[in-house]
């Protein structure tokens, strides 16, 4: 299987990025709407866990949405780039988002019994310097449960065969 070269996997994954974001804060935005609305969420040093402007009613809920568009726009990819093509049935990943307004939020991506990624930053703290610091982490996140999951795979597979 040929993986995607990393400058194409940030673009993609920025490109899946916006359109969540687009999806979730700014509905009907143009694409320059849509990139200030990042800058102040997730590129801006955050006062507060969110900016006022996207708090809803219950704070935890922006925190946690917050989050998911982040993880969510990388779960899709590694499910259309690895989930899709070895024809796992409707096995999907998970994502489980224990949001804090006073501390670290907790983020756990698993699929079925593996935990590909276990994450924990304050969300006053979940902002980058520059869109390609954030595509960075985004690339480098996909990368390693992209591993954990490969790693699975052939687990499975050496289970299988030995168990024959």
């Amino acid at each position: 299987m040929e993986y995607p070269k990393r400058e194409a996997l940030e673009k993609k994954l920025f490109g899946n990025f916006e359109r969540k974001v687009s999806e979730k804060f700014g509905s009907e935005k143009k694409s320059k709407d849509i990139r200030e609305i990042i800058r102040k969420i997730y590129l801006e040093p955050q006062d507060g866990c969110l900016p006022d402007e996207f708090v809803g009613e219950d704070l935890l809920c922006s925190i946690q949405s917050k989050f998911y568009e982040f993880f969510i726009s990388i779960t899709q990819a590694l499910e259309k780039d690895l989930l899709e093509p070895q024809g796992v049935g409707r096995t999907w990943i998970s994502i489980w988002i224990d949001p804090s307004y006073d501390d670290e939020t907790y983020v756990i991506v698993t699929f079925q019994s593996v935990v590909l990624l276990l994450y924990g930053r304050k969300a006053w703290n979940f902002s980058w310097p520059s869109v390609g610091d954030l595509k960075k982490e985004m690339t480098d996140i996909y990368y390693g449960m992209r591993d954990k999951l490969n790693t699975y795979f052939w687990e499975g597979i050496r289970y299988e065969r030995n168990k024959n």
